[in-house]
């Protein structure tokens, strides 16, 4: 199974060379999870301690230009709303995820505004923009953890981006950061 996650990782890499990196990464995520691939370590699976989710980076290019992290989120997590700075490719593994998508005013005075949203259960695979404005929020729609594969065109654990704050009715910087120290598990 490590072969097809290095297929991907090849794969994947040279994707991120093409017009439209987010589509190219995503077909070859796509392959990925159709060939039945788990993180070969189960502390990849499990919500980081004391937090309602984890996320494990498993994969960082040298340049930075592309990394491999898995999310799990308890039921009925929300993420928050939320930008990527980056293209990404999105596929799940378990469970059911809700991946909403809202409108942002270019000053980013207002609330952001709800598009639409769409639900990706094992098996499917969706795209994330890198614009400024691109904003969405991911929440567990399963009764079991969702587990999922993210990819993007970053270090996305070390990327300051801008996150909706509802409590102080604004936008505020936040850096995501990794989960794999929480449990023992080394930064590649």
């Amino acid at each position: 199974m490590q072969d097809a996650f290095t297929r991907f990782l090849e794969r994947g890499q040279a994707a991120t060379r093409s017009t439209s990196p987010a589509e190219a990464v995503a077909a070859e995520l796509s392959n990925l999870i159709a060939s039945g691939w788990q993180a070969p370590d189960p502390r990849y699976r499990t919500l980081q301690p004391g937090l309602p989710y984890g996320s494990y980076l498993l994969h960082l290019s040298p340049e930075g230009d592309f990394c491999v992290v898995q999310d799990v989120f308890a039921p009925g997590q929300l993420t928050g709303i939320h930008h990527h700075r980056t293209w990404g490719a999105v596929g799940t593994l378990e469970g059911c995820e809700r991946n909403s998508r809202y409108a942002v005013a270019p000053d980013m005075r207002d609330a952001p505004r709800f598009l639409d949203s769409h639900l990706l259960s094992a098996g499917d695979v969706t795209t994330v923009g890198d614009g400024e404005l691109d904003f969405h929020e991911v929440e567990c729609a399963s009764e079991v953890p969702s587990i999922s594969l993210h990819v993007y065109g970053a270090d996305i654990g070390r990327l300051e981006r801008i996150m909706w704050d509802p409590d102080r009715q604004a936008y505020r910087s936040f850096t995501s950061g990794y989960s794999n120290q929480a449990v023992g598990l080394p930064l590649p």
